[in-house]
């Protein structure tokens, strides 16, 4: 999450000190910066997914107030096949 976050900062960071100095604004520095978010962004969504997968799994084939198994886990099917 850190890592995100830094590559998320770090193209209008160094925008804005350019500008602040009075240099050109170094556009390939700000092309890589933000081009590494994509991928960090999307490693942070399937490292979530992954991890509330077994949590959603369990709550969904057990009853929330008895903790037993729905009947539709133990019948094989929704209707009871």
């Amino acid at each position: 999450m850190v890592a995100l976050a830094a590559a998320v900062a770090v193209g209008p960071t160094i925008i804005v000190r350019e500008l602040i100095a009075g240099v050109l604004v170094q556009n390939m520095t700000i092309a890589i910066s933000s081009g590494l978010m994509g991928p960090l962004i999307l490693v942070r969504i399937v490292r979530q997914l992954e991890d509330q997968a077994v949590p959603l799994a369990r709550l969904a084939d057990t009853d929330y107030v008895t903790g037993l198994m729905n009947r539709r886990t133990r019948s094989g099917g929704p209707d009871g096949q």
